[in-house]
């Protein structure tokens, strides 16, 4: 196993019983000099935009310093959605403690909600490195938009990050109220 894989499973404790021959598998596909952000294997909900059709696939999951990558095996085809940190839309959390966390990404013509964990402040954490990665190659050098810095702050309100009075003052903030 990559010493980068292994230490992103360490760091966020994720168990890989019965999982190893996936991850390997699915390690396969990552460039020498992409650098692992994250890795799990992980149940995954993708949804296509145009037709909202919706697959539940079990699979790994590994977000590096260019790319989301997401390989999984239905019946005996081996499948792999691979998302440029360019393509990627937005970042969310959701959880509600009783059902687990999970983090969605989303581009143009799918969104991924990736189940993370059961507890809020790893799922936070992950949300972060997703956030850092996407926004570290920013292909423009234009600042974000109003809209954009509240949505961002939206989602930190959502996953707990921040409480609704530092939601609002951030917005207001932008706003220029």
């Amino acid at each position: 196993m990559r010493e980068d894989v292994q230490r992103v499973l360490d760091e966020y404790k994720i168990k890989t019983f019965g999982n190893k021959k996936d991850l390997a598998r699915a390690e396969e596909l990552l460039d020498p000099d992409e650098t692992v952000l994250f890795a799990s294997p992980s149940n995954v909900v993708i949804t296509h935009a145009n037709t909202r059709k919706r697959g539940t696939f079990p699979g790994v999951v590994f977000l590096t310093d260019k790319r989301f990558l997401f390989s999984y095996k239905v019946l005996s085809n081996f499948s792999v959605e691979n998302v440029s940190l360019n393509e990627i839309q937005s970042v969310d959390c959701s959880g509600n403690g009783l059902t687990g966390s999970s983090i969605g990404v989303h581009t143009l013509t799918k969104s991924f909600s990736v189940m993370v964990t059961y507890k809020r402040e790893i799922a936070q954490k992950i949300l972060k490195v997703f956030e850092d990665a996407k926004n570290s190659v920013s292909t423009t050098a234009t600042p974000a938009s109003a809209a954009d810095e509240i949505l961002k702050y939206k989602n930190l309100l959502d996953c707990g990050a921040i409480t609704e009075t530092e939601f609002e003052a951030k917005k207001k903030q932008l706003l220029g109220i």
